[in-house]
């Protein structure tokens, strides 16, 4: 089988220990610094049996595997992908990770047959393997690739695919869209929270929308991002959709007590967007973008406490318009 070398820039996280080897110690495949132009199908193999079929992490990985191409137009290679899991859907989550991978790798035929069966040229790619303080795979030069080199490309995917045009930057307050994810509890705010919230918004000229992206299609959610210009929820699945804002937007993500987790901050990085991280309860820290001084600590994302930081809440919100403010004068 062919494994891509991690001399390749974009993949420097994959290290040597994926090669395979055969009884007497030899490799039994052959190392590449890329796919090959003239191979004409490629296998990837994916090995995360914990988190595959939550969406963020589903998505993580399809953005570090197409990175990690020498051209993107590649993709279409990959003719079969292998789940490290007899599932790699999740049954409440309306075929995101179905509807990504139809976007992403058109030719693939997903199998969860996990029986030994000689394949050439093979990706392989496992969360175990590339480990960051942080707790993630697209983190220092994958993710800065995924930004400057192929994001524009997914862009224009998408937009092929479902007929969207970019958001232009409009005037905040006076056609600016705020959008809410709705939680279940235990993991939502307090209603006193959100109506105040929502008042504040409204006075500020953006209209304000609750959104269920739990019970909405994926192109349904899609299409909401790339109307919102500010995002607003707590720590969950939901955030994933801050990939598809448009760059000037702004996401807000509120955190339990003494918790905290980079996963969709990872995500406005690449797409340029503002992102808060709020932490509610006695220690309100701010977390903004590329912002690693922190690392990755977890606890049980439903203890989300319900008095919001409402003063700090606003800074990060003038904090924002400021900037947006100081954009639109230097365009004009």
């Amino acid at each position: 089988m062919t494994i891509i070398n991690n001399s390749n820039p974009a993949v420097q996280f994959y290290p040597s220990a994926l090669i395979s080897y055969d009884k007497d110690g030899t490799p039994d495949c052959q190392i590449l610094e890329k796919i090959p132009e003239k191979t004409e199908t490629c296998c990837l193999v994916v090995n995360d049996p914990v988190w595959i079929t939550h969406y963020f992490h589903f998505t993580e990985i399809i953005l570090t595997v197409f990175g990690s191409l020498t051209d993107p137009a590649m993709a279409k290679y990959i003719t079969e992908i292998i789940w490290g899991k007899q599932s790699y859907s999740h049954h409440n989550q309306n075929r995101t990770n179905e509807s990504l991978i139809e976007l992403m790798f058109p030719n693939a035929e997903n199998n969860t047959d996990t029986l030994p069966k000689e394949r050439i040229n093979v990706i392989f790619i496992s969360r175990k393997l590339s480990r960051t303080t942080i707790n993630k795979l697209l983190e220092k030069s994958i993710l800065t690739y995924v930004k400057e080199q192929r994001w524009n490309y997914i862009r224009n995917l998408l937009e092929k695919k479902l007929g969207l045009a970019r958001r232009v930057l409009p005037n905040l307050r006076e056609s600016g869209i705020a959008t809410y994810i709705r939680r279940k509890p235990m993991r939502e705010l307090s209603d006193q929270d959100i109506t105040s919230i929502a008042g504040f918004i409204e006075n500020l000229g953006l209209r304000f929308n609750y959104v269920d992206f739990a019970v909405l299609s994926w192109e349904q959610q899609v299409r909401i991002s790339y109307n919102t210009d500010l995002l607003i929820g707590a720590h969950g699945n939901g955030l994933t959709n801050a990939l598809w804002l448009p760059p000037h937007s702004c996401v807000i993500e509120f955190f339990g007590h003494d918790m905290h987790a980079y996963d969709y901050q990872v995500f406005t990085e690449i797409t340029g967007c503002r992102y808060f991280g709020i932490e509610t309860g006695e220690n309100r820290i701010i977390w903004s973008k590329f912002n690693r001084k922190m690392n990755y600590f977890y606890k049980d994302p439903n203890l989300l406490h319900t008095n919001v930081p409402f003063d700090l809440f606003k800074t990060c919100i003038y904090a924002w318009l400021m900037e947006i403010d100081q954009i639109k004068s230097y365009i004009e």
